[in-house]
This record gives C-alpha cells, structure tokens and sequence, in this order.
C-alpha cells in the first residue's frame, strides 16, 4: 500500500512541475509576438499622395497621430 501512494505522489509531482513548465513557455512566446505586432509598416502610396508630400496612413511608418485619426479609428 505504500509503494502505491508513492507512485501516485510521484506522478502528481511530476505532472505539476511540467504544467508549470508549459506555463512558462506559453507566456515567452505570447510576449515574442506582441513586440513582432507593435512594428509599423513600410509606406505605400495611395491616391492623396503627390509630388509635394505623402499621405502617411495609420500603422505606416512616418505617420502621427492627430484628432482627425483618432477619431477615424473609432469608428472602425
């Protein structure tokens, strides 16, 4: 009877220390992909563009943020 508690103690310690250890690794890589998202993207030219200046879009690079697009974000 008390081999079977222990083996039975044994795996419950095993099985928990390797929860703890699938915990850790979920979490590195939620944190490797929110830095990935936060990069702005490459500027693309569209039909407001022209010689004088660009039209940075929300998310592009070169792009700041004024009322007028804070306000257009949400709405989307």
């Amino acid at each position: 009877m008390k081999t079977v508690k222990f083996i039975i103690a044994a795996v419950l310690i095993v099985t928990s220390f390797s929860q703890v250890a699938n915990a850790q690794s979920k979490h590195k890589s939620d944190v490797k992909n929110v830095t990935e998202a936060a990069q702005p993207k490459e500027h693309k030219c569209n039909t407001k563009c022209n010689a004088a200046a660009h039209n940075y879009l929300h998310g592009e690079k070169g792009h700041v943020c004024t009322d007028a697009c804070k306000k257009n974000i949400k709405e989307s």
